[in-house]
C-alpha cells in the first residue's frame, strides 16, 4: 500500500486504514512484543511503532510486514539502551567514591553554609571551595560582578552573624 496524502482531506490512505484493520494490527503486534520483551514495555513499543505506521509518507505495501520489522527495530533498540543503562550504572556503582575533602570548618560551618539565600551560597561555594574569581562567580549566577560580589558579601556577613550566635550559645 503506497500512502498518498489526498488534497481534499489531507489524510494518507495508511492512516485512513480502518479502525478494524488498526486494532487486528495492534493485538498482532503486541502478541510479538510481549513474546520477545516479556515486560510492560511491549504495549508502548507497539504504540509508538503504529504511530510512526501511521505518519509515514513512504511507499509501504504490506503495512503488517512493515510494522513488524519496524517493531522488531524498536525492541532491538530497545534492549540497546537497557543494556547501555545497565552498563552506565554497574560501571558508577563499581568506581569508588572519593573522598569529598570540604575546607577545614566544622559541620557547623557547612550547616550555616546551607542556610543561606541560594545565590549568597553558590558565591560562598563557588569562591570558598572553588577560588572562582567574582567574573566567573557573577557568569555562574547570571549576573554582574558587582551583584555577585554584593552577593559575596552578604552571604560572609551572614554567616558570621550566625557563627557569632553559634559561639556564644556554646560558651
Amino acid at each position: 500500500m503506497k500512502p498518498v496524502v489526498s488534497p481534499e482531506s489531507g489524510v494518507s490512505e495508511m492512516s485512513a486504514l480502518s479502525a478494524l484493520d488498526v486494532e487486528r494490527l495492534r493485538v498482532q503486534l503486541l502478541k510479538i512484543a510481549w513474546a520477545l520483551t516479556g515486560d510492560a514495555n511491549a504495549e508502548d513499543l507497539v504504540h509508538e511503532t503504529l504511530a510512526a505506521l501511521m505518519k509515514s509518507t513512504t511507499a509501504v505495501d504490506h503495512p503488517s510486514a512493515y510494522a513488524r520489522v519496524a517493531l522488531i527495530n524498536r525492541i532491538r533498540s530497545h534492549w540497546r539502551r537497557l543494556e547501555r543503562e545497565r552498563s552506565a550504572t554497574r560501571r558508577v556503582r563499581q568506581r569508588a567514591t572519593p573522598e569529598i575533602a570540604l575546607p577545614e570548618p566544622s559541620g557547623e560551618v557547612w550547616a550555616a553554609v546551607q542556610e543561606l539565600p541560594f545565590r549568597q551560597r553558590v558565591a560562598v561555594v563557588l569562591v570558598v571551595v572553588d577560588d572562582l574569581p567574582l567574573r566567573a562567580v557573577a557568569d555562574h549566577l547570571g549576573c554582574s560582578t558587582e551583584t555577585a560580589r554584593t552577593h559575596l558579601r552578604r552571604g560572609k556577613t551572614r554567616l558570621a552573624t550566625t557563627l557569632r550566635h553559634l559561639e556564644q550559645e556554646q560558651s
